[in-house]
């Protein structure tokens, strides 16, 4: 995984057997309780907070986001010889919850060139009426690594389509265990929605000077950078090792299908020229359109701007952001390591919506800052706008970790203080749905967090508080609205990983709380994969078979929970019901022999047994259980 913003290298583990059936859905591996509106094709809401908005993320997206590839992380599968990956899921011809199809393949292109392409395609008919969607992703990522230059590159290209129903009529309908879900009726019959994604982004770095030592991953040995470990696991190398003492001083030894290769120098991997000249440069194009044909499905909206005919809303994104800088790379002493780099940022976006449209600039600077030696590493980010929309925006970031000496603790602290001007479609959308216009101030937000994790005992703890100004959100009635107020957000994360001989369970638990009502969130938040491990080993043949299987269960308290308005794409407040107290059980069976892995897995398995709140949305019933099996095949050339 590499970071985009300094072009450092994340080595992470890589995975033999997927540990819990949240793992097959990207939406799970960000956190297991992102829900979708009851198809994997669908936008999703996460039920933690998850900081206040950019203005590179257009509220309409932010559903999808978890889909897409991180902000500033781009995945590059690293090999000697090419590599593949083939993934498909499915639940047969009668399968009402998708298809899903995910390749990888990676190989050399020339001494110094890899090249790595990415596929995922889903195709999910849902279990209720007008609940069709598609989604696919294509993502082809470059790199470059010569003695004097580097490139990082990568495009990436998301379409979605989705019928929208507006979610059933009447609630009680959708429950109980004989009940058609073809048969129950929904709010909107004929609305459908698509949603278009393209982003081209990278990052080029000249090196003024001969660098003395390598600065690429040598080609004689097979390294993979996956994107499939889940994050929540504590003791893992992403979660038990800062990035730079990885990179900088720690001996980092590459997994492959449980055989430990060679370990890697982090000389080799980390570019150690003494000045470096940097250009990195984001392109994106969003476009989403919204349409109705039937004309009383005006009443469904609260603000009815619907034509007396076919009704279409259309709303455009454009957004190209450019950065020039110097960096620097040095040592104090014998032992700390320093990095810098600061230049200035140019942003250009136009954005649109039906005969609305316009066009804005932004010039600011921005810097990055590292120190690290053997026991801490020291962090800082900062940008700032100095001209432009949104004057005085501003970012300073800065973490820090710690090991304690002689013990396998670590700790971290991450100390966040920001303002930013809301999305621009925030303040004004001229739709036939919808319209608003709008002179929202800037949001603030000054976030600390305290964390300790122990990578022997696999366990860690996170304390978080984040206080917010000016928050803006979507109100009852789906328009958007700021509080002009502070309030505080207070959280604690608990991760535990167990082994006990052949048991394995990996649990989380979340408590979060905020006196604001604009801010809907369960008090507690928990999730559990626990299962079965075990290494059959054959004697005749010498071959070995792992065997996993066991259940997941997500789970969170009852709260106010959101309601969701088909014609913008946003999730709004809504005081009609409470959501949550509901857990979400599956069971799960995963074999693997040699690079083939198979699953079978049953989700829902307590729909109907366990009361009938599974409603994440209001009006949105999640899936009713099903049967889902899948193959995930790894080649080596």
């Amino acid at each position: 995984m590499i970071n985009l913003l300094d072009g450092s290298y994340s080595l992470l583990e890589f995975d033999t057997i997927t540990s819990g059936s949240q793992q097959y859905y990207r939406l799970y591996s960000e956190f297991p309780l992102w829900h979708e509106l009851g198809n994997i094709g669908f936008s999703a809401l996460p039920v933690k907070w998850t900081g206040i908005s950019s203005l590179k993320k257009p509220f309409f997206v932010k559903g999808f986001m978890p889909y897409l590839t991180k902000e500033y992380q781009m995945n590059h599968y690293y090999a000697n010889a090419p590599f593949a990956l083939l993934n498909y899921n499915s639940g047969g011809t009668q399968d009402l919850n998708g298809q899903l199809i995910k390749a990888v393949f990676s190989r050399p292109v020339a001494p110094g060139i890899r090249l790595s392409a990415f596929l995922d395609f889903v195709t999910s008919p849902g279990h209720y009426v007008n609940q069709n969607a598609s989604q696919s992703s294509l993502t082809l990522n470059l790199s470059i690594t010569k003695p004097r230059y580097k490139l990082i590159a990568g495009i990436d290209r998301m379409q979605a389509s989705l019928e929208e129903n507006g979610g059933v009529s009447t609630p009680g309908d959708a429950l109980g265990f004989y009940v058609d879900p073809g048969s129950v009726s929904v709010n909107l019959k004929g609305a459908a929605s698509k949603l278009g994604w393209t982003r081209f982004r990278g990052r080029q770095e000249f090196n003024i000077f001969e660098p003395k030592t390598a600065n690429s991953i040598p080609d004689s040995i097979p390294i993979l950078i996956p994107d499939s470990i889940p994050n929540s696991i504590p003791g893992s190398i992403s979660d038990s090792i800062p990035d730079a003492i990885r990179d900088s001083i720690l001996q980092v030894s590459v997994i492959q299908d449980s055989i430990t290769l060679e370990s890697v120098s982090p000389d080799t991997i980390q570019n150690s020229s003494r000045a470096k000249l940097i250009h990195s440069l984001d392109y994106q194009l969003i476009d989403r359109y919204y349409k109705d044909s039937q004309t009383e499905s005006g009443d469904f909206y609260l603000n009815n701007f619907v034509n007396d005919k076919e009704a279409q809303d259309s709303v455009n994104f454009k957004y190209f952001e450019n950065r020039l800088g110097l960096a620097n790379t040095g040592f104090m002493g014998d032992s700390i390591k320093w990095i810098f780099e600061g230049g200035v940022q140019h942003k250009l976006i136009h954005w649109g919506s039906n005969s609305l449209s316009g066009s804005i600039q932004q010039m600011g600077l921005y810097g990055l800052g590292e120190l690290t030696n053997e026991s801490w590493q020291a962090r800082v980010r900062a940008e700032v706008n100095l001209l432009g929309y949104g004057f005085g925006n501003y970012l300073l970031n800065m973490t820090g970790n710690y090991f304690l000496p002689d013990t396998p603790w670590m700790l971290t602290m991450d100390l966040r203080s920001e303002s930013q001007k809301p999305d621009l479609f925030l303040q004004a959308v001229s739709g036939n749905h919808d319209q608003w216009f709008n002179n929202l101030s800037s949001q603030q937000e000054q976030v600390i967090k305290v964390k300790a994790s122990n990578n022997v005992l696999k366990m860690s703890g996170e304390l978080g508080m984040s206080f917010i100004s000016n928050l803006i959100y979507f109100d009852e009635y789906a328009l958007p609205s700021q509080t002009g107020t502070s309030t505080f957000v207070m959280s604690a994360d608990i991760a535990k990983y167990f082994v006990v001989g052949p048991l394995r369970s990996n649990n989380n638990i979340l408590f979060q709380y905020t006196p604001a009502e604009e801010i809907p969130l369960p008090l507690v938040v928990a999730s559990t994969s626990t299962y079965m491990h075990h290494d059959i080993h054959f004697k005749n043949t010498g071959g070995l078979l792992e065997l996993e299987y066991g259940l997941d269960i997500r789970y969170s308290t009852a709260y106010q929970g959101y309601a969701y308005r088909p014609s913008t794409g946003a999730f709004y407040l809504q005081n009609e019901i409470r959501l949550g107290n509901y857990p979400y059980l599956d069971v799960f069976l995963t074999l693997r022999v040699k690079r083939t892995r198979f699953f079978i897995r049953y989700e829902h398995v307590n729909s109907d047994l366990t009361g009938g709140n599974y409603f994440p949305v209001v009006n949105y019933p999640v899936k009713k259980r099903f049967l889902k099996y899948g193959v995930y095949w790894h080649f080596y050339d």
